[in-house]
């Protein structure tokens, strides 16, 4: 996991009390589903940088989350896939 937005993972803006501290909580996995059809794509192993931090004295702390999709078989249909997550900051 990196600090920065890249094209493996999406950024999160956290605002609260400056020197607060937090903690994320992520999903164990997802399922990426096509538009159309019944094809479908798990994503698992979610991670955050930082997992858990401090609200800079701005208010506000960039969060980096990213998360590894399975091996994409031969077969399956191609086209558009969409799926959601929940992340969680507790502070």
């Amino acid at each position: 996991q990196t600090n920065a937005e890249t094209s493996e993972n999406a950024s999160f803006l956290v605002t609260g009390d400056a020197g607060v501290t937090f903690t994320t909580t992520l999903p164990n996995r997802i399922w990426m589903n096509h538009s159309s059809t019944r094809s479908r794509i798990r994503v698992r192993r979610f991670r955050s940088s930082p997992r858990n931090g401090r609200i800079r004295n701005s208010g506000e702390r960039l969060i980096f989350v990213g998360a590894t999709r399975n091996r994409i078989p031969v077969n399956i249909s191609t086209g558009s896939y969409a799926g959601t997550f929940t992340v969680t900051v507790v502070y």
